[in-house]
């Protein structure tokens, strides 16, 4: 969707200085639909540092959280933030923006960057990629931050509210 901001994934990566030169950036979801109608990614493409991978499998998935250096979010609007917290559970840290529930959801879990600054999100992907030290608190708290969430709790709390109402 349009509203994740891949844009300014593309736009702050290919920013980064040249000393990231070694590091890729994979891309993974389907790109055909309309909300992407107006981004050119022949630009993008023609870059080999960028992978689109289309649509993969959970193993797959499971795979590139496990082994990412960060996983970026810039969302304009989420209403809760699933993807991140997959990636957290998988020991990847996260980059979220700063807006909507995302806060709300990753607290001091995540690295925040304003998603409407191409200049921040490139900052934070400089920062999660230079300081280790940062990286692994990020890791550390993702793997607490997802401890907070599980299908079985968010399934009996609304078993709770519905009693109340029945």
């Amino acid at each position: 969707n349009e509203r994740k901001n891949l844009h300014a994934v593309l736009e702050s990566f290919i920013n980064l200085g040249d000393e990231f030169n070694d590091t890729h950036l994979y891309i993974i979801g389907d790109l055909k639909s309309d909300s992407f109608k107006t981004l050119n990614f022949d630009r993008y493409k023609a870059n080999p540092r960028i992978k689109f991978l289309g649509r993969v499998n959970d193993a797959a998935l499971i795979r590139y959280y496990s082994y990412a250096k960060a996983f970026i979010y810039p969302s304009l609007y989420e209403g809760f933030g699933i993807p991140p917290l997959e990636a957290q559970k998988c020991g990847c840290p996260v980059i979220v923006s700063n807006v909507s529930s995302l806060p709300e959801v990753f607290q001091e879990s995540a690295l925040y960057c304003d998603p409407y600054s191409i200049v921040s999100l490139k900052n934070a992907i400089e920062e999660i990629l230079t300081n280790d030290d940062r990286r692994n608190i990020l890791i550390e708290k993702g793997y607490e931050n997802v401890q907070r969430f599980s299908w079985l709790s968010s399934g009996e709390k609304v078993i709770e509210v519905l009693k109340k109402y029945l």
